[in-house]
């Protein structure tokens, strides 16, 4: 296991602790946000590497700290924007839930 790979355990371990507070309307619209936050670092990373002139990873165009990079940032701001969506709409799962 690598740095790389503890840094990543430990975030996702970090957002599951995050979501066990909220609700699962709120729980879902940040599932959401992180989908989307990992394509956006995908697409992205690559223009990131070469305008940051960092070598690639073998056998892809991009470096594999400038996906960590992207994705880390588009997840805060998808967390904040999906925070924010949930305030005003308070979507919630509790209509389907019969308990």
């Amino acid at each position: 296991m690598t740095s790389f790979d503890l840094i990543l355990i430990l975030l996702v371990v970090g957002i599951v602790l995050f979501e066990i507070r909220h609700d699962a309307g709120r729980a879902l619209l940040d599932a959401v946000a992180t989908l989307v936050a990992a394509q956006v670092s995908r697409v992205l990373a690559p223009a990131l590497t070469q305008a940051l002139h960092w070598q690639p990873f073998p056998g892809t165009q991009h470096s594999p700290m400038a996906q960590g990079i992207l994705f880390v940032g588009c997840s805060l701001i998808g967390l904040a924007a999906a925070g924010l969506l949930h305030r005003y709409t308070r979507w919630s799962m509790d209509q389907w839930d019969p308990a």
